[in-house]
């Protein structure tokens, strides 16, 4: 590896362990990730309640109502707070520091759901494949979510929309429109049950398809996003 692209992956090094340990600074954070795991011990330990129900706790909205409050502002919250030319002005590539920032924004997801998803399962094998979609799940939809802080003004809203509607919604028509959801690749790579309507559930097909479908949203939407962030001018608000 040249200098260059050495000094530019320091660079983004640096800045992500900047704002991750921003991010873990906040109480709401430290209870976010802190009470996660407890609860999934006190259901599965203390009320022994089965794996399907928290894992479809974790997986189906713990993760991505979390990853689109900590990855739907990736930039804007900079450009809000005046610091974004802290590390716009560094000699590293944009789309570095915005992968940079993107993962210091899944990395409090991911404390809080991966012990919360390894807990959650009822052997090493459930386990596994419960941290796993924690992880991918984790991945797809904070990229997602960041692409999309960076295309609306309020990516809040559009992704409660996404999460509380459209895939709920979907989730209940019978056929392959259900597999059309990130929630469905999610379940289906965790080993969770999907909805049966009328007797029939979307069949997302095999669980490394499901890891390859959220490895792809979160590539792509990492590479549109860091296009996006290389040919923009970010104002900074007065």
């Amino acid at each position: 590896m040249s200098a260059p692209s050495r000094g530019r992956w320091t660079g983004a090094g640096f800045w992500a362990g900047f704002h991750l340990a921003r991010n873990m600074r906040r109480r709401g954070t430290l209870l976010w990730v802190l009470a996660i795991p407890l609860l999934a011990a006190v259901m599965r330990l203390g009320f022994d309640v089965s794996r399907e129900p928290v894992g479809q706790l974790v997986l189906v909205f713990l993760v991505p109502l979390m990853s689109l409050a900590f990855g739907g502002g990736v930039l804007r919250e900079e450009v809000e707070d005046q610091t974004l030319t802290y590390g716009f002005t560094r000699p590293v590539d944009r789309a570095a520091l915005y992968l940079a920032r993107l993962a210091a924004a899944a990395g409090p997801v991911l404390l809080a759901t991966v012990p919360a998803a390894a807990i959650a399962g009822d052997g090493p094998t459930a386990s596994l494949r419960l941290v796993t979609a924690a992880i991918l799940g984790t991945m797809a939809h904070t990229a997602l979510f960041g692409l999309w802080g960076l295309l609306v003004r309020r990516p809040t809203w559009l992704g409660l929309a996404y999460v509380l509607v459209w895939e709920q919604a979907l989730q209940n028509v019978p056929g392959w429109l259900a597999t059309l959801t990130l929630r469905a690749h999610v379940r289906n790579l965790g080993g969770l049950s999907a909805p049966s309507i009328g007797g029939f559930a979307g069949d997302p097909g095999s669980w490394w398809g499901s890891a390859l479908v959220l490895v792809g949203v979160a590539v792509v939407s990492v590479v549109l996003a860091g296009g996006i962030v290389r040919r923009r001018e970010l104002v900074l608000s007065r």
